[in-house]
């Protein structure tokens, strides 16, 4: 695969905007060495099991005295689902602020049933982005439908794919988990989801509030059976944390920094650089990032499930396996079960949240991640990585190169990267 964007880095400023636009590529300048966080949780522990996550998540919120703030792309509409809305409205009934922030898209169906009687509860419910098909369900005032059928079109392709639930402004879970049955080993058994997702207490939490705030401003409100759309104009800006605890993605300047200073990272690494990632769709700068570290002799792999819930996912990651192994990165196609973690660990710099290495994630979708830095954190993440490369198969391997049919679909759905 010959290096786009590098031959596009040469070109003169109006052909590069031009090739940029074209190829989808994000150009950024030659990146130095990025500093390393200045602040510390005050607290921080990783869990890859869903069942320990729930059960921890259901205490968290048993002890919420004043305030709860609940961020979620998939709400399921399962036994999960009724688990959570259950302690949601019990912290209601005892006088703590309960406010959900869910997806019109990932959380639809759950939308429909759950969110009419758990504002009847006290709970505060809102929704961003609602489809065309829950504006038929639910009533919307008059004067306000033709505004909302536009603004659908407009943000249509603009999710909140955060996971994230903070409590009391002291602590949060942040991560990939979704409030759904996929990722119970007690409901699901071996098929259950491989996931990871983290909690955390100290100052960077009220970053990750700030951040639901902005989000929520944006927002339709559920009050019963009525929807009433967000009167608020204004662009979801938020200032740049200096802590480098949170990384979070409003605004198209908070999604360059936070890119650039992830290729830095990569291609300044001195020991690893090793990536569990969902939905690995890369872009060219990222690539040549990778290649950059792995010309420097540090151990690059980056794992990606043999099994995906997008049947196609898995597809379009096989049709990068020839560009990395040009460049000494190792492909692992995750062979248990569906992986749907987001994990990072680069030399001793561990990153866990929501953001997938894809077109959605690095131009419309909402994440937050979270920056851990204790060796305990290292470790652990160290360890779970190790397990995962160990039941995966290499694709760049000479013996397990994808067949031309796994390459000619994935090609075929990558005319669709603007949206996966």
């Amino acid at each position: 695969m010959p290096d786009v964007a590098a031959i596009a880095q040469r070109r003169p400023t109006a052909l590069r905007r031009i090739t940029r636009k074209l190829l989808g590529l994000r150009l950024p300048a030659a990146p130095s060495a990025p500093p390393a966080p200045t602040g510390r949780w005050q607290s921080e522990r990783i869990t890859a099991d869903f069942d320990t996550y729930l059960r921890e998540l259901e205490q968290d919120l048993a002890q919420a005295k004043r305030l709860i703030l609940l961020e979620m792309y998939i709400f399921g509409d399962d036994a999960i689902g009724r688990r959570v809305e259950a302690a949601l409205i019990a912290a209601a009934k005892r006088g703590v602020e309960v406010m959900v922030a869910v997806d019109g898209i990932g959380s639809g169906v759950w939308l429909e049933r759950a969110a009419g009687e758990l504002s009847r509860q006290g709970v505060h419910i809102r929704v961003y982005h609602p489809t065309p098909w829950q504006l038929t369900h639910f009533s919307i005032p008059t004067r306000q439908r033709l505004e909302s059928a536009g603004r659908w079109f407009r943000y249509f392709n603009r999710r909140n794919h955060r996971k994230m639930c903070i409590i009391d402004g002291r602590l949060a879970w942040v991560g990939s988990m979704n409030l759904t049955h996929e990722h119970s080993a007690a409901l699901m058994g071996d098929s259950a989801w491989r996931d990871t997702v983290a909690r955390v207490e100290g100052d960077g939490v009220r970053v990750l509030m700030r951040a639901f705030i902005a989000a929520w401003r944006r927002s339709w409100r559920v009050v019963g059976l009525r929807l009433y759309p967000s009167f608020s104009l204004r662009s979801l800006h938020l200032s740049q944390p200096l802590d480098g605890l949170v990384r979070l993605n409003h605004g198209l300047r908070m999604r360059r920094l936070y890119y650039r200073d992830l290729l830095a990272r990569i291609t300044h690494a001195r020991q690893r650089v090793w990536i569990a990632n969902a939905y690995f769709v890369p872009q060219g700068s990222l690539i040549k990032a990778l290649g950059a570290a792995a010309a420097n002799g540090v151990d690059v792999r980056v794992i990606v499930p043999a099994q995906s819930d997008v049947w196609f996912m898995s597809y379009v990651a096989a049709t990068f396996a020839d560009a990395l192994a040009q460049v000494g990165v190792r492909l692992l196609y995750y062979q248990p079960r569906m992986l749907h973690a987001k994990t990072m660990l680069i030399d001793d710099w561990v990153s866990i949240g929501s953001t997938n290495l894809n077109h959605r994630s690095l131009r419309h979708d909402l994440e937050a991640d979270v920056v851990l830095t204790t060796s305990a954190s290292v470790r652990a993440v160290e360890k779970i990585l190790q397990e995962d490369s160990a039941v995966s198969l290499d694709l760049t391997a000479d013996s397990h190169r994808p067949p031309w049919r796994v390459r000619m679909i994935g090609n075929a759905m990558l005319l669709l990267r603007r949206w996966i």
